[in-house]
């Protein structure tokens, strides 16, 4: 498998069978490519935070001070070869070979129609004041894949075990790990998720054992917890989340991972969950300072299902 290069931008083909690590500097990306997916992370993974220019998303049937009132922001393109679609929307929607989030996706039936003008797609979160794609790849819909990690632990503060997750701490706030998905052709965008996991698990199992070779045992230890977790799809839909646009949002998979055996060296784990360069922590929910909004729901779910 090849080093991930620190330098420059390297572009992949549009299809790989053989498991790959890229990383394009352009787009602050590191992309794993196998099984015809390719599954792409900020690094670091405060590089996808996108200004808004209300508090929260305003509905589309309601009125603003001024309604051609936007943001004139504009981020890094993103620009991976054969995953980033035109500026021109019409064009865009119209060369499409298959939906974005699988071929099994329908809209719901409750989202606000495109817009009359241009034909874009609008966030069903409401109006966020920067208009066009942001950081995504795609106008409207993009699939994600976002990775809840979570272990029980003693301390000496409560009496009961204390669920910890994986979680990512930056002075701006705490994050789960996630991931932009780009599924195959022929997928359905449904029945791909432990796969892609697998796939994350495995590529950085070998990178890990390459530039670590002393510690190999006990990355293999933990590809062999990861394989006796209890793994579990928690949800699959549009969340309200600060990378969203008014024209493009993401609608990811949740996927858990509950680590209920003992694990050798819960620090090994981490590193097998993100890219390089990464560093995660196991953090509970009474730490976080300014857990990003959006995961502050999935990780109160699971642990209200676990605790």
């Amino acid at each position: 498998m090849p080093k991930i290069p620190r330098r420059g931008s390297i572009r992949i083909p549009p299809l790989m069978t053989q498991d790959s690590v890229t990383s394009d500097i352009m787009s602050n990306m590191v992309v794993i490519a196998g099984l015809g997916h390719r599954i792409a992370f900020f690094v670091p993974p405060t590089s996808d935070k996108t200004p808004s220019l209300f508090s929260c998303p305003v509905p589309w049937t309601e009125a603003v001070q001024h309604q051609g009132q936007s943001l004139g922001w504009k981020p890094q393109r993103f620009c991976l070869e054969d995953w980033t679609e035109t500026d021109d929307i019409g064009f865009a929607l119209s060369s499409r070979r298959t939906h974005p989030m699988g071929t099994a996706y329908s809209a719901d039936s409750a989202y606000p129609p495109p817009d009359p003008t241009t034909g874009a797609p609008r966030n069903p979160g409401g109006r966020t004041g920067v208009p066009g794609r942001g950081y995504l790849p795609y106008w409207g819909p993009n699939p994600a894949l976002i990775l809840v990690a979570t272990r029980l632990v003693s301390t000496t503060k409560t009496p009961r075990p204390q669920l910890v997750f994986a979680m990512f701490s930056h002075h701006i706030g705490e994050q789960l790990p996630w991931c932009l998905v780009k599924h195959s052709l022929r997928c359905s965008g449904m029945d791909c998720t432990k796969n892609l996991v697998d796939m994350l698990i495995n590529t950085r199992v070998t990178e890990c054992t390459r530039t670590d070779p002393e510690n190999r045992l006990e990355y293999e230890k933990m590809r062999t917890c990861y394989q006796r977790c209890k793994f579990s799809k928690n949800f699959h839909g549009f969340i309200n989340d600060m990378i969203n646009t008014d024209n493009a949002w993401i609608e990811p998979t949740v996927a858990h991972l509950h680590f209920d055996m003992e694990i050798p060296d819960p620090s090994i784990l981490l590193r097998l969950l993100v890219p390089e360069d990464v560093s995660l922590a196991w953090t509970s929910i009474d730490e976080v300072r300014a857990l990003r909004e959006s995961h502050k729901k999935i990780c109160r779910d699971i642990s209200r299902n676990l605790t």
